[in-house]
């Protein structure tokens, strides 16, 4: 997922945070917040992940980012008072540091390294974004699709090439939002990583069968 908020900050900031943050849990598909929701509190992920998805006037929801672990959730509506711009759903089960936005607000004021780490987590946020939107008018959609697999495997700490399942595999609709595409062009995607060898498919279900391959195929978008 790139750089955290949560790898930019020293042990004593951690500490800092950890002093005015309140643990929650949020199960499977629970939502965090919604849509237009008050921009109250703002999050740091622990573990798991969360869908950030935004409703559509036709009543659809679209995946528009995926959260990690030692990513900030929600402090852009914190930082500028507005409310939410999307909603925030638990992708399996979820351990969340609740930081209130006051208390946020005074961290930011207060501790210039924990400013510095929302900065440059956010800086990272926006490489990223640029970059992707790059890839997406010239890579092949196969391999973008290889690079957000490999986001979804947390692939730091997978050592071997046997066959890894996708952690909360995603629908191809969502597949299709997060990478911007149609879901036509994922479903070719796929029929194509299919006949390479490369994963196997199933109802909600994607297990890479050759992860060196992934990881090759990724590489080309570099």
């Amino acid at each position: 997922m790139g750089e955290t908020f949560w790898q930019h900050l020293s042990v004593a900031d951690r500490t800092s945070v950890e002093s005015v943050g309140v643990p929650r849990l949020l199960d499977d598909g629970r939502y965090l917040f919604r849509q237009a929701d008050p921009s109250a509190a703002v999050y740091i992920v622990m573990s798991g992940r969360l869908k950030l998805v935004r409703t559509a006037a036709n009543g659809r929801e679209i995946l528009v980012e995926i959260r990690g672990v030692g990513e900030l959730v929600g402090e852009l509506g914190v930082i500028d008072g507005r409310e939410r711009s999307a909603a925030a759903r638990a992708m399996g089960h979820v351990e969340l540091l609740t930081i209130d936005a006051v208390k946020f607000g005074d961290l930011l004021t207060g501790e210039a390294s924990i400013s510095n780490a929302v900065l440059k987590s956010l800086a990272a946020r926006m490489r990223q974004t640029v970059e992707r939107r790059v890839q997406a008018g010239v890579g092949d959609v196969r391999y973008q699709l290889c690079g957000r697999l490999l986001e979804l495997i947390d692939e730091p700490e997978v050592r071997t090439n046997e066959p890894v399942d996708v952690e909360s595999p995603l629908t191809q609709q969502e597949l299709a939002d997060w990478l911007g595409i149609s879901r036509d062009a994922v479903v070719i995607a796929l029929q194509r990583l299919r006949t390479d060898g490369v994963v196997e498919t199933g109802r909600r279900k994607i297990r890479v069968l050759d992860l060196d391959q992934l990881r090759r195929m990724a590489s080309q978008l570099d």
